[in-house]
C-alpha cells in the first residue's frame, strides 16, 4: 500500500503542486499525464528524496520521512530520462550492477531477464555504442533486478519502437504484486495498462482517480489544449489527439 497523504512539490523553492488523498495497492498502475515541464519528473523524484517533514507519505505502514535514502531504495526503484553515456562496461556488466549481491542463481535470473527484454543481441555490446533506446531498455530491465516494491518509470515509452514498447508493457503487465508509476506524453500506456491516472494542470489544479472515471476527452483537452477523439476497440474507449 502507497498512501499520499500530503506531497507539495517544489522546483527552485516554487510550489507547483500540493498533492493529496492518493492511496494505491498491490497491482495498482498509475499513469501520470500533463504538458512539458509542469512537474511529472519531479513527482517521481520526490517519493525518494524528498525529505521535507511537513509531507505524509505512507508505504506499507511505514512513514517515508522515517526511512532513510538507503531504505527507500529498497522500496522504490527509479528509471529516468536520462541515459547513462560514460559507462565503459558490456551491456551485461550494466545490468549485474544492479544485483545488490551476487549469488549462484544470479546467472539463471540473467538469462531470463534477457530473454523476458529479447536483449540477446545485444547483451555482449559495449554499452557506449548502443543507441538511446538499447540504453532505455536495459535501464528499465535493471529495475526489475532491483525488485522494487513501486516501480517508478519516467516516460518508459519514449523514443523506443514499436517491438519494444510491446516488451516494455508485456513485462508491466507481470506485476501483479508490485505497484507501478509513470510518466507519459504517450497514451498508450493509458489506454493498454493503467487502472489511476493522475492529471496535472497548470496553475497548480490536479485530478487524481480511477481510469474509466476520468480518462475522457474533455478532461485531455483541458490537460493539453487540444481536443481528442475516442474510438471503441475490444470494449475500451481509445482515445488520441487530433491533430
Amino acid at each position: 500500500m502507497l498512501e499520499i497523504k500530503k506531497l507539495d512539490l517544489n522546483y527552485e523553492k516554487h510550489l507547483l503542486y500540493s498533492i493529496t488523498g492518493i492511496n494505491l495497492s498491490e497491482g495498482d498502475k498509475l499513469c501520470v499525464l500533463g504538458k512539458n515541464g509542469v512537474g511529472k519528473s519531479t513527482f517521481l523524484r520526490a517519493l525518494i528524496f524528498d525529505k521535507s517533514k511537513s509531507n505524509k507519505i505512507i508505504i506499507n505502514n511505514k512513514k517515508l520521512n522515517d526511512l532513510s535514502l538507503s531504505l527507500r531504495v529498497n522500496y522504490f526503484g527509479l528509471q529516468t530520462q536520462n541515459n547513462i553515456d560514460t559507462f565503459w562496461g558490456t551491456s551485461k556488466d550494466f545490468l549485474q550492477l544492479s544485483y545488490a549481491k551476487k549469488n549462484d542463481n544470479m546467472k539463471i535470473d540473467l538469462d531470463s531477464l534477457v530473454n523476458d527484454f529479447k536483449l540477446e543481441k545485444i547483451i555482449n555490446s559495449r554499452f557506449n555504442i548502443l543507441s538511446g533506446g538499447q540504453k532505455k531498455i536495459l535501464s528499465i530491465a535493471s529495475i526489475f533486478i532491483q525488485n522494487p516494491y513501486v516501480y517508478l518509470l519516467d516516460e518508459p515509452l519514449a523514443n523506443l519502437d514499436f517491438f519494444y514498447q510491446k516488451i516494455i508493457l508485456n513485462n508491466l503487465k507481470k506485476l501483479k504484486k508490485k505497484i507501478i508509476i509513470m510518466t507519459s506524453h504517450d497514451l498508450t500506456p493509458v489506454n493498454d495498462l493503467s487502472s489511476h491516472l493522475l492529471l496535472l494542470f497548470k496553475n497548480s489544479n490536479y485530478m487524481f482517480g480511477k481510469t474509466d472515471k476520468i480518462f475522457s476527452s474533455e478532461n485531455l483537452r483541458k490537460l493539453y489544449g487540444v481536443d481528442f477523439s475516442s474510438i471503441s476497440l475490444n470494449n475500451k474507449n481509445l482515445m488520441y489527439a487530433n491533430l
